[in-house]
């Protein structure tokens, strides 16, 4: 291989240690340049040889001596040159890092530390015992939205393009103090966002905050943050459920329903939404998602399709996995199945109760709730649409490779 760097020497970083639940030590790197790496303990060995000082040759010796670690010329050229390189953490070949997110066209408005001040009143929302008492209230109030939403009068409730029009904008501020939730829970736990934005996710517009810093924190509070927005655009139900029964202004049980299709959507573990990455930090394996499902792929082709490399796959898979780590997939699976199942219940309950409570449905009485289902399937067909695309580029650099 031709080597482009001879003495490869790395930018400053510094390490972390991940919290998370799998065989052996694994760290965060940060470098100066934003970008952040997980590796384990071998790799991070690796990163202490270069320092711009040693030969590929002196590091593969010094690797042996100092750490009983036998790697292949080759391979630490192979690892500097393809994989280091390229994300610019060398000295003289530094560059900006780039998020490897599926936002795409992702437009940073402004920096997290401008909500510094204005979070910090929030703080305690987070701070024992107010969360407990908090969610007692949240839960009081669903409650109460629910027996309003049983006990409304829904006729002409979506007859105007005003009312539901009102209810889109609260639903839009939902949003916006969903994001600002997860900056508190940030915040709140020293971490600081780097910036917040808009971009595409799934060729649908969405807000983002950028909590790349948030893998250096303990499981524990990374599932706080993970669940903050849902949190706070719940307090905003609980708040229109008050108003509503205050007022009686059916555009407010709209809006609330439209935050709560919101919230258990965020909570669907299908999309990479609130909910997978709560999951994810919850059962504590790196890239458990991947790992889990390459697995129940591979079972399916080889039990379903009667694949016989796969069967062969599969059980040798099963075989050579810590029995903890098999324990840990199964929880994943069934976690997943189950808020998975709970999410398209909620989901075509909302949907029969409402059709079921407007009617006679009417042109004239449902003018507002064709709106809605105008939204709903948009961003139905924006998602399909864009999962086609993923896959048609999969197949093309699969084809490329082979």
């Amino acid at each position: 291989m031709n080597r482009t760097i001879s003495n490869p020497h790395l930018l400053p970083y510094t390490v972390s240690p991940m919290d998370i639940w799998d065989k052996g030590s694994h760290y965060i790197v940060s470098f100066e340049t934003g970008l952040q790496l997980k590796v384990t303990e071998r790799l991070l060995n690796i990163f202490s040889c270069m320092n711009g000082n040693l030969s590929y040759e002196e590091m593969k010796k010094q690797l042996k001596q100092k750490y009983d670690l036998h790697i292949e010329i080759e391979e630490l050229c192979y690892f500097v040159e393809k994989l280091l390189l390229p994300h610019g953490v060398l000295v003289g070949y530094a560059k900006k890092s780039e998020h490897n997110s599926a936002i795409l066209f992702r437009t940073p408005l402004m920096t997290g530390e401008r909500f510094e001040k204005i979070a910090k009143p929030f703080h305690w929302l987070f701070r024992k015992p107010w969360p407990i008492l908090t969610l007692f209230g949240i839960g009081f109030c669903l409650l109460l939205n629910f027996y309003q939403v049983q006990t409304a009068d829904m006729t002409g409730l979506f007859g105007t393009f005003s009312g539901v029009g009102m209810s889109l904008i609260l639903l839009l501020l939902s949003i916006l103090f969903h994001e600002f939730g997860h900056v508190v829970a940030a915040y709140r736990y020293s971490i600081r966002p780097r910036d917040i934005g808009i971009g595409l996710y799934m060729l649908v517009p969405v807000m983002f905050v950028d909590l790349s810093e948030a893998w250096k924190l303990p499981r524990k509070q990374r599932v706080v943050i993970d669940f903050a927005g849902v949190y706070f655009q719940l307090l905003m139900v609980s708040g229109l459920a008050i108003w509503y029964n205050l007022t009686a202004d059916r555009d407010i049980l709209i809006a609330s329903q439209l935050i709560l299709y919101s919230v258990v959507l965020n909570l669907n573990p299908i999309l990479r939404y609130d909910g997978f990455w709560a999951l994810n930090d919850a059962i504590g394996i790196y890239n458990v998602h991947t790992r889990a499902f390459t697995l129940l792929k591979t079972g399916i082709k080889g039990y379903l399709l009667r694949h016989q490399e796969s069967r062969i796959a599969f059980h040798k898979s099963i075989r050579m996995m810590e029995k903890k780590l098999r324990s840990v997939l199964l929880l994943y699976f069934s976690l997943y199945v189950l808020m998975a199942v709970a999410v398209i219940s909620y989901i075509l309950y909302s949907i029969i109760h409402t059709l079921l409570a407007v009617r006679p449905l009417t042109l004239e009485n449902t003018k507002g709730l064709w709106i809605l289902a105008l939204v709903i399937l948009l961003q139905l067909a924006l998602n399909m649409s864009y999962r086609l695309i993923q896959k048609k580029k999969q197949i093309k650099q699969m084809m490329k490779e082979g």
